[in-house]
């Protein structure tokens, strides 16, 4: 039986390999061949053979001709002599190839090679890219082995890439390039970088400074950063600036900020004592100056950072950069949003990026700023389209050009949203249209539940409309696309659709789309516009439906409750989708100065209906029926201003630079005179996608985050961020175009460095060639206070103090009449007692108004400035950036006369002068901010007012004393700028001092750094965990390096127990007491992070505490920070209950 199976087997598999069997070239033996198989393998065999014996022939017979034909014998020699040298030039070439070359063609070898089909085509850019980085790293690493380690050098993109790894976590960092084989920068080159760029928050110039070298504006590079650039001899007196104005500009484009939470960073870095991450940028002057003088608890001005708020100026054509970066501790007002609005303006204004817009959310701070810019005007209820004087204020910089204002689309529809969602059957609103009809959020949910039951029974949803666009929850809330989903036109549609349904509508009754446009298109508006059918055939068409809608309804069934609220819902619904969805959100659609009057009265007619509905809500306060509850029935008010603002305040701008555009006389490149404007302007979206860009690298803490604000100057980050946030895509964000030049990060910090030097030079020999001073020169003028030419309106300081001491109450005296510092405190004899058992005097605590007296006269009679106000400024940090950011700009000659012509003593005197008048003038209106219960404007919304003043400009005009002083007004906002930074500094250091000497206990208790229980967490494991392995280190080194020394040293011992790794940690211990935010930045355990032991944690907690409570900001914040940790040392060899813990 297995034979015969074998047999059968055998036979089927012969069969199916017959044609092998027989192939001529088979190798199976004749005699395993049958003998038709063999038959047919010798006729194969001797096919073949005949013919290859005609082939042979045939070549025989080409042999003898060429031995016969000599010409044709020579050419193929001559042929065999060239190939040969074509081959051996291949071979050199091959030898003589670079290593990027070499490795190109490995990779086309490999592309080649490759098995798979339908490859994608490997872009050029991306090869070369990768062959460069490549090509630097073999060099690198030969380098390297061979001992020339200073040899190597980093392309850009690798530097770029090991430094943000090295931002992220040094520990991290530092690991992996031990472990790793390829040669990358050192930590000490990374530190030494991150000093150099000498980022800050605040009023910092660095990415201002850097923005003509990206561009490439005039051919600019990095090697024209040279001093022989700036030169200023011979420039200033004499040359007729009378005609100043200032130019076009390189870009035309909007400001925007918008403030995003970050993780709270050290105070101090233990390694090197600089401190960072502390909010003492900006400041309230009328809170900070209450708070010191009359308050019982005094905050601290310096607080570790929370909050940042980011600006960045974007171009009309897409570009973009961070302007300046501003920390605070979550107290953000909109006086303070204010002195950083203006501060920005002219940092990007002196660059040559012209402003023309300002845009942010609406939150309480950016409301107030905006309330300030259009005078503290209220916008009247009744107004539908707003004037100008509510969406536009003066550009300080320029004051022939408006800059506009608008808040940000995106937000306000998730403001729209949220509010009406509230309006429903179990909810907390109720909103009724103009008749009184309900406009409720249950229509949505309705149609979701309905298109639920569809996709239940293999039907197919088409409103758009999903679980969190319809429910969102506190995540869900803040998604634009969800925010979008129920105005978009396909959840008006099915909208429509069901109202359609009840009121029985057919479908030659139904006013569709092509119907609507059969009607608009032969308006004249359209006509000209030059619109084509898809681009307007939608403008209008919801809104008129829903007229029509109305008309149906009383026509059939007007006692339909139910009904009419379904429409006067679809009717709320299709008025904001038509300013929002399908305009200011809609960036495929471009408005130009032919298409703007359509949208604009489109825009106009959406208004109308908001206002009527706002109109109405405000008559029902008057009606018994809805008594306190009318508010409940609307919008509130300052979302129907927001509304308003937006709209009117983005049309404004678009219709201003068309205008521009039409009138200018030269314009940037990237502007025409038909250009276009993109909605993409009436938002903030590009905000968030930086901030997702900075979270998802690591950077989102104050000790880092400003040079993340550095380093987008020289990559791409907004579009890929979008991958690390889903709640908003591409066409939220708007077109983002690439800067023209590239700059890697050791560029900047060499274009940052020539400039300064460039400055430190000039500076330099100003101070080698002025004139001296004979006398020193007051800071104010003597005896008067400045506030207008006309000397019936000036005030002198004898009025000034009066008005502070009636302010005070009966019984005070003005300072200067007796009353001073010295009677407010009690003697040396009260303070002694003049017999045994005697108690002092308790000091008289003066009123806040009191302490101004004194802090004016102080300020008055005590601030001397020895070599003139010029001197003073180039002095400043502050005033050497602003010469900085405007050097080789079209503002440059203005200070390039303070450098130059203010050497000469008369020339110098007059700038004095009109310095003094300047700062008598901020000081009278700092009044305010010095009595507590002052209700009148405050400091930095007068500042901003004044510096865009006719009087302002009169007083510069007047006094200064070089024609480029007079006429480039421009500068004359950074000069004010500067002095209202004095004069504030001088305010507080003064108001400090006084309340220092009446309560120093109070003073000095509000200034410690109170840190919470993560804080403690986090600061203990960061400190202690360092200080250990550092005191091993030492320790070590004392011993000699010695391994075996150093296992039976004990104090070596002790140290090795205190010091651990995060792997080495219980899970229990790294849940406790370990802070989440240094356990993320220790890459999950996986960092080279050093942490205190389990056992000593408490311990050293317990010291953690008693150096926080005792040491200040202002310590660290100091130049001489070092002395903290000498003075922590002695605060815990001094604690009893410490050394008890330690004590045997």
């Amino acid at each position: 039986k297995d034979k015969r199976g074998n047999d059968v087997r055998y036979a089927r598999r012969r069969e199916g390999n017959r044609d092998i069997r027989v192939d001529p070239k088979s190798t199976v033996p004749l005699t395993s061949l049958s003998s038709q198989e063999l038959s047919q393998r010798v006729a194969s065999l001797n096919r073949n053979r005949k013919v290859e014996s005609k082939r042979l022939q045939r070549l025989i017979v080409k042999f003898n001709d060429y031995k016969s034909n000599t010409t044709e014998r020579e050419v193929s020699d001559e042929m065999r002599k060239h190939m040969v040298e074509a081959a051996n030039d291949l071979v050199d070439a091959c030898e003589k190839q670079t290593i990027p070359e070499r490795l190109q063609a490995l990779i086309d070898d490999i592309m080649e090679e490759s098995p798979h089909e339908n490859n994608e085509p490997i872009s050029q850019h991306d090869a070369h890219r990768f062959v460069q980085s490549l090509a630097g790293h073999l060099k690198n690493w030969v380098k390297d082995q061979q001992g020339h380690s200073s040899a190597v050098r980093f392309d850009d993109d690798a530097f770029a890439l090991a430094f943000n790894h090295f931002l992220r976590c040094p520990a991290s960092y530092k690991q992996m390039r031990s472990d790793d084989c390829l040669v990358r920068p050192s930590e000490s080159l990374f530190k030494k970088l991150k000093k150099d760029i000498g980022v800050k928050g605040g009023q910092s110039f660095n990415t201002a400074i850097l923005q003509p070298f990206v561009r490439g504006d005039n051919g600019r590079e990095e090697d024209s950063a040279d001093a022989s650039a700036f030169m200023v001899d011979g420039v200033g007196l004499g040359i007729n600036w009378s005609e100043w104005r200032s130019g076009c500009g390189s870009e035309w484009g909007e400001v925007a900020c918008d403030e995003a939470t970050i993780s709270q960073g050290m105070v101090t870095n233990s390694k090197n004592n600089v401190s960072r991450g502390i909010t003492n940028d900006f400041f309230e002057l009328r809170r900070v100056m209450s708070n010191i003088t009359d308050s019982d608890t005094i905050e601290s001005m310096d607080r570790p950072a929370t909050k940042v708020n980011q600006w960045w100026f974007r171009a009309t054509n897409g570009r973009m950069f961070c302007v300046m970066s501003f920390f605070n501790a979550g107290s953000l007002s909109g006086d303070v949003i204010l002195r950083q609005l203006i501060a920005v303006i002219m940092a990007c204004e002196a660059v040559g990026s012209r402003v023309f817009l300002f845009a942010c959310d609406a939150g309480g701070a950016n409301q107030g700023t905006f309330k300030s810019l259009r005078g503290n005007e209220a916008i009247p209820d009744d107004m539908v389209w707003l004037d100008d004087e509510y969406i536009r204020f003066i550009n300080p910089y320029d004051p022939s050009r408006w800059i506009y204002l608008t808040h940000c689309s995106t937000h306000n529809l998730k403001n729209m949203r949220n509010r009406v969602k509230e309006s429903k059957a179990d909810g907390s609103k109720c909103f009724l249209d103009a008749n009184g009809n309900m406009i409720s959020w249950d229509f949505v949910q309705q149609i979701y539940n309905e298109e639920q039951l569809l996709i239940d029974g293999t039907g197919t949803p088409t409103s758009g409309l999903t679980d969190k666009a319809v429910y969102p929850d506190r995540w869900s809330t803040m998604n634009a696309q969800h925010a979008k989903a129920p105005f978009a036109p396909k959840a008006l549609f099915v909208m429509l659709a069901v109202i359609h349904r009840e009121l029985k509508v057919s479908k030659d009754e139904a006013y569709r789309v092509v119907d609507h446009y059969k009607v608009i298109k032969e308006l004249e508006v359209i006509k000209n516009s030059g619109m084509n059918e898809k681009a307007a055939r939608m403008i209008g068409y919801f809104t008129t439906v829903a007229k029509r809608l109305w008309d149906l309804f009383n026509a059939r069934c007007p006692g339909n409750l139910n009904l009419a609220g379904k429409i006067a819902t679809f009717e709320f619904f299709a008025h904001t989708s038509e300013i929002y969805n399908l305009r200011l959100l809609k960036m495929d659609e471009l408005i130009t100065w032919a298409n703007i009057k359509v949208y604009k009265e489109q825009a106009k007619k959406n208004l109308t209906y908001f206002s009527d509905l706002h109109l109405a809500m405000i008559k029902r306060r008057k009606d018994k029926k809805y008594s306190a509850d009318w508010r409940m029935t609307g919008l509130p008010g300052c979302t129907f201003d927001i509304l308003r603002i937006t709209v009117s305040g983005f049309f404004g701008y678009a219709e201003y630079l068309f205008q521009l555009a039409k009138t200018s006389p030269s314009l940037p490149e990237s502007v025409n005179r038909d250009f276009a404007v993109t909605p993409a302007q009436s938002n903030t979206s590009f905000g968030e996608s930086f901030f997702s860009w900075v979270r998802a690298r690591g950077l989102d803490n104050a000790c880092s985050f400003l040079v993340a604000v550095l380093n987008t100057a020289m990559i791409d980050m907004l579009k890929n961020s979008l991958d690390h946030n889903p709640m908003y895509d591409d066409e939220d964000v708007g077109k983002v175009t690439k800067d023209a030049n590239r700059l890697g990060i050791r560029k900047i910090v060499t274009i940052l460095k020539r400039l300064r030097k460039v400055v430190a030079r000039l500076i330099g020999e100003y101070n080698e060639k002025s004139e001296p001073y004979i006398s020193s020169a007051a800071a104010f003028s003597p005896g008067a206070v400045a506030f207008a030419q006309d000397e019936e309106e000036a005030l002198d300081f004898t009025q000034l103090t009066a008005n502070v001491a009636a302010a005070a109450g009966p019984g005070s005296k003005p300072a200067g009449d007796g009353v001073g510092e010295e009677e407010l405190l009690p003697s040396d004899d009260e303070a002694e007692g003049d017999e045994p058992g005697d108690e002092p005097p308790p000091p008289a605590r003066p009123t806040s108004a009191q302490m101004g007296m004194i802090i004016i006269e102080r300020i008055q009679e005590k601030r001397k400035l020895r070599n003139g106000f010029a001197s003073y400024l180039l002095e400043r940090k502050s005033f050497r950036e602003m010469i900085t950011v405007t050097m080789g700009q079209e503002i440059w000659p203005f200070f390039v006369s303070v450098l130059h012509d203010t050497r000469k003593l008369d020339v110098s005197e007059k700038f004095d002068t009109a310095c003094r008048l300047i700062m008598d003038k901020l000081l009278g209106m700092s009044l305010n901010s010095v009595l507590r219960n002052s209700r009148g404007e405050s400091y930095e919304y007068q500042l901003f007012h004044f510096l865009s003043s006719k009087e302002f400009a009169g007083i510069c005009s007047a006094n200064l004393p070089t024609d480029a002083m007079k006429y480039i007004s421009a500068g004359w906002v950074f000069l004010g700028l500067e002095l209202s930074d004095i004069l504030q500094e001088w305010l507080v250091i003064e108001a400090k001092g006084v309340r220092m000497k009446l309560d120093p206990d109070l003073f000095n208790a509000s200034r410690t750094l109170q840190l919470g229980p993560e804080e403690l967490k986090s600061e203990t494991n960061r400190f202690g965990g360092w200080a250990g392995k550092s005191c091993m280190a030492r320790r070590s080194k004392y011993l000699g390096g010695d391994a075996e020394k150093c296992s039976k040293d004990p104090q070596y011992r002790l140290l090795d127990l205190i010091v651990c790794y995060e792997k080495d940690l219980s899970e229990d211990y790294v849940a406790t007491k370990v802070e989440f935010a240094l356990y993320l930045s220790n890459y999950a355990g996986e960092g080279g992070l050093s942490f205190v032991a389990e056992p000593f944690f408490d311990a050293l907690i317990s010291i953690m505490r008693v150096v926080s409570t005792a040491v200040t900001l202002e310590d660290f914040a100091s130049n001489n920070s070092g002395d903290v940790w000498a003075k922590g040392k002695n605060l815990v060899s001094l604690s009893s209950n410490l050394l008890s813990d330690f004590s045997l």
